[in-house]
């Protein structure tokens, strides 16, 4: 039962990835982040997690380098507070 529930928990954390690589593909970019944020927050160290973080990390790059520097920053400071709860 509990290795069904994790192979479970695996599908369901690699579904909300390939979901949030989706919308970040079709430009819906916040709600990406939104679902990345999720993903990390509630799975820090799983491979979806790590990957959540190399996505948003990307994103905020890329907003940086379009001059969206706000967003960026905004970004950098949601990432820092799930990396780091408590310390925001």
């Amino acid at each position: 039962m509990e290795d069904t529930l994790r192979r479970a928990e695996a599908s369901h954390r690699a579904h909300l990835l390939r979901y949030a690589q989706e919308l970040e593909e079709k430009g819906a970019s916040l709600e990406a982040m939104d679902l990345y944020l999720q993903l990390l927050q509630g799975f820090p160290e799983s491979p979806e997690g790590a990957g959540a973080r190399e996505k948003l990390l990307a994103l905020a790059q890329r907003w940086e380098a379009q001059g969206r520097v706000y967003s960026a920053l905004h970004l950098l400071k949601r990432l820092g507070e799930v990396l780091q709860p408590g310390e925001g």
